[in-house]
């Protein structure tokens, strides 16, 4: 192995604190370490593309990442409240402090946009840090306290009906949202393209979405994207919707809420090693 470019795959970890059965359980399920990156001279050609093929394991600059796999315990994992976890300390064996950039939208910590299970069934996301481990240095850990939600029973909720056209104001189960945008699919061959946006992040927990006509019958849709912008728990959430036809007067929407939807704040402490 190159002693300039180290990734390490988990051959075994130790979790330090065990929460009980019907709590969710935080895992270390690997870390990657990036000693050193090269970026080539840009030259005639794709320069991006040969930069890329250069990225070591993809990634732009050096630093120390671990990957928690996190089990919900009783009911689905429905999603992590990273603005409002916390992570105390991620530091190696030797006590170097891994957390070297804290501050800024980009600083060390949890990374953006965890992967949920589709079935709730797991969730994964990442610790990010800046700083190298010491010489020497066999093993990582981190603590902090994860926010995590789960549910186990769904709710239907509709709104009542409105009209296709930008600013129209609507509500679905106590969600307020806003017509953003009505027009063509940015992409495939559905006949209307629908945005909303909400400032409650209680979106983030709809287990599914339909939309019916004025008639009642439901209009065959999938979703086309969401997006969330903004700093210091402050957040505007984006969802978009593609309807294979457009209605001809007003239209309901349905979600599928989370009923007993529940946070918990998971105390973690865990260590990951190179070895056994």
């Amino acid at each position: 192995m190159h002693p300039q470019s180290l990734t390490a795959v988990l051959l075994g970890f130790a979790a330090l604190a065990t929460p009980s059965p019907a709590e969710p359980t935080i895992k270390a399920a690997g870390i990657r370490v990036i000693r050193e990156t090269y970026e080539p001279e840009k030259g005639d050609g794709d320069s991006f593309g040969n930069m890329s093929s250069f990225a070591t394991f993809n990634t732009f600059g050096t630093g120390t990442d671990l990957a928690l796999l996190v089990l919900p315990g009783e009911g689905a994992l429905i999603d992590l409240n990273l603005d409002d976890s916390e992570l105390t300390a991620f530091e190696d064996d030797k006590g170097t402090d891994l957390l070297t950039e804290t501050e800024g939208f980009d600083g060390d910590g949890f990374a953006s946009f965890p992967s949920v299970e589709e079935s709730g069934a797991a969730a994964m996301v990442e610790i990010e840090a800046s700083g190298l481990p010491a010489a020497g240095a066999t093993s990582l850990s981190a603590e902090g306290v994860l926010v995590i939600g789960t549910a186990s029973e769904k709710k239907a909720e509709r709104s009542a009906a409105f009209e296709l056209a930008e600013g129209t104001e609507i509500e679905v189960g106590g969600i307020a949202l806003k017509v953003e945008g009505v027009g063509e699919p940015s992409f495939g061959d559905h006949a209307l393209e629908l945005e909303f946006e909400t400032r409650d992040r209680a979106i983030e927990r709809v287990a599914s979405v339909r939309f019916f006509d004025a008639a009642g019958a439901e209009i065959e849709s999938s979703g086309a994207g969401s997006s969330r912008m903004g700093f210091n728990n402050k957040f505007t959430y984006g969802r978009s919707y593609s309807l294979a036809k457009k209605p001809a007067g007003k239209i309901t929407v349905e979600f599928e809420l989370w009923a007993d939807y529940v946070e918990h704040k998971v105390p973690f402490s865990v260590t990951a090693g190179l070895g056994g």
